[in-house]
């Protein structure tokens, strides 16, 4: 991928030569190709009539480690922008604990070791995906806060978490940025074989890089696996993930409750639960603690959609939960025809629908497992106290999303692992990847 061998990053340098309209990027010595022909000068600014120039060579060094750009990212950047998350987000700072905490946390991230190259990274993944940073600061502040709990007094580990957190997404730079704007249909095969390889590249482009030290590139590499195998991009099971990035995956999947709701973490805790193995004991319980510490500090709101009359009837949560149920039966019956279809199918493929049939298994028995599908069955929730209402109404956005989510996921899996399938067998697929990928 990013090693002293490879061609250039078409992505990447679109996006360099790109910010060279905005800011000063020059190179910071002179750039050889693999034959010894020097193709940019030491000094020399990037500007648009480079790129013919280098896209077409691979490198004796990355690119990457001889680029400069005016107004790097530096840690004194980021502790700004950490202020101002824990500014907006009250929640998010009384997670972080009181004042003395919350100084300790900002001077983890002021004190962040990456280095210039790497401070110039951060500043085309913000100019080419704006809001990256901020992203990248709250997946920090998250992981920290789990860490304390679970390891209080390991400062190393906060110092490693915080850099992670900030690169954990640099490979999208290195990915078409059209997957990145918003869209009315799902990924095909080729599109997410490139969306899931973004943990990897980032992985590939950070292990060799001055400032970054190599398990800060491993923990990068592992923000999207999950314990039960059912992550990407290596499909790493328990034992084979380290704890900093396990709790680098679950702060990134937390991340996006954070002032989504008046009760973040309320809707954290069920989401980790949905498909039990995914996370690990020790980290649902630190998530635990988080929501009961926000309870008693009284920052959060009581109200949990944080909406003036709010009277969800019966009627709305059965059509919602009977759209999910029939997407599951959807897909049950074409499980269903494919087992009948794959008779004589290779064992790739019969493993790939027998590991579809348990993990589905696996979600219906989580939708079970919450009672909701007893208890939105013919129930009159006018009946229920306004508490029990939005705790049911928490319940069933999570239980819902998360569950249309993890099929989703499954679509994304199949896709990764058809690849090894007959041009035949995958057509033989389609459907159901298609099937779990519909929207609810």
């Amino acid at each position: 991928m990013q090693d002293a061998s490879a061609l250039v990053n078409t992505h990447y340098l679109r996006h360099l030569v790109s910010l060279s309209a905005e800011e000063e990027v020059k190179a910071t010595e002179d750039v050889f190709s693999a034959s010894g022909v020097k193709l940019i000068g030491k000094g020399t600014r990037i500007s648009e009539g480079m790129y013919e120039r280098i896209v077409s060579h691979k490198l004796i060094r990355p690119l990457e480690s001889s680029i400069s750009i005016g107004d790097p990212v530096t840690p004194q950047a980021l502790k700004l922008t950490a202020e101002s998350l824990l500014d907006s987000s009250p929640s998010l700072a009384r997670l972080i604990g009181q004042s003395s905490n919350l100084d300790s946390a900002l001077g983890v991230v002021k004190s962040a070791q990456f280095g210039e190259q790497a401070g110039a990274l951060l500043k085309l993944h913000e100019a080419r995906l704006p809001a990256s940073l901020n992203h990248g600061v709250l997946v920090g502040l998250v992981a920290m806060s789990l860490m304390k709990r679970m390891r209080p007094t390991d400062r190393g580990a906060l110092d490693r978490l915080i850099v992670a957190s900030f690169f954990h997404d640099i490979g999208e730079l290195y990915i078409d940025p059209a997957l990145h704007r918003n869209r009315s249909n799902p990924f095909n095969a080729e599109e997410w074989q490139q969306m899931a390889a973004h943990p990897a590249i980032g992985h590939a482009v950070l292990k060799n890089m001055s400032g970054i030290a190599p398990i800060i590139a491993e923990l990068v590499l592992e923000h999207h696996e999950r314990l039960d195998g059912g992550g990407y991009p290596h499909g790493r099971r328990k034992g084979e993930i380290s704890e900093e990035g396990h709790i680098l995956a679950v702060a990134e999947t937390l991340s996006r409750f954070i002032g989504d709701s008046s009760e973040p973490f309320a809707y954290a805790e069920v989401a980790l639960k949905i498909i039990p193995g995914e996370f690990s004991h020790s980290v649902i319980d630190a998530v635990a603690a988080c929501r009961e510490e926000l309870r008693a500090a009284r920052v959060l709101q009581e109200e949990i959609d944080a909406v003036e009359g709010l009277d969800p009837s019966s009627t709305d949560f059965q059509v919602g939960m009977s759209g999910l149920f029939t997407k599951i039966g959807q897909t049950c019956d074409v499980m269903a025809q494919l087992e009948s279809q794959s008779k004589e199918a290779s064992a790739g493929l019969k493993h790939l629908l027998s590991e579809s049939q348990q993990y589905l298994q696996r979600v219906t028995r989580a939708i079970s497992s919450t009672g909701l599908d007893q208890a939105l069955n013919g129930v009159t929730l006018g009946e229920a106290s306004e508490a029990d209402l939005l705790q049911i109404r928490l319940e069933f956005d999570v239980t819902v999303s998360e569950v249309h989510w993890r099929l989703v996921e499954l679509s994304r899996r199949l896709m990764q692992q058809q690849t090894k399938l007959a041009p035949e067998e995958v057509a033989l697929l389609s459907p159901l990847v298609n099937v779990l990928a519909k929207r609810v």
